[in-house]
């Protein structure tokens, strides 16, 4: 008899360790939590960027990423002015299934033939992220917080046609 309650009371503990054990199974975004995009325009004010995003911390709803690249190319194909940014920003995104909201702010070094300086900025967005497939849409507000070098002293903000950089489209990788 006692070894029989003995065997019960192994067998209840053992049924209850590996129940927890168990795993759900987890929204999409715990598997892709790096991700490698190209954007064109958006917050690097270039033509096209190459980005990396990487998630640091998620919440029971939504979560915390940044975002830090190299970017290249006037917007304007038609104007030679060569440009430059190292675009960098941190974001909050809500959900934790394939559809995003995005919520970011952010510095962006940007280098132009005529001026070159520090411009800061809010961007917002939708992103869709799969188990690979990194899709966002975005507009982003920027505008100059610190000028290293200003050659025409004429030059406003107007002039570096920042305007049409405001909206942009990325696509990339994640895992």
């Amino acid at each position: 008899m006692k070894t029989i309650a003995n065997f019960l009371m192994l067998s209840i503990f053992i049924c209850t360790i590996s129940s927890f054990a168990q795993e759900d199974e987890k929204p999409i975004i715990y598997k892709g939590k790096r991700s490698f995009f190209v954007e064109s325009s958006g917050f690097s004010s270039t033509a096209i960027s190459l980005q990396y995003d990487r998630i640091f911390s998620i919440e029971e709803n939504h979560y915390f990423n940044y975002s830090a690249g190299f970017g290249i190319g006037h917007i304007d194909i038609s104007d030679d002015m060569k440009r430059f940014s190292i675009p960098l920003s941190i974001n909050y995104s809500t959900g934790l299934k394939k559809h995003h909201f995005e919520l970011g702010t952010g510095l962006n070094y940007l280098y132009t033939d005529e001026k070159s300086g520090i411009l800061t900025g809010l961007k917002v967005g939708y992103k869709y992220q799969s188990d690979h497939l990194y899709f966002k849409l975005s507009s982003a507000i920027t505008d100059y917080v610190l000028v290293f070098e200003e050659k025409n002293e004429g030059l406003d903000f107007g002039d570096l046609d920042l305007i049409y950089n405001l909206l942009g489209i990325a696509v990339g990788y994640s895992f």
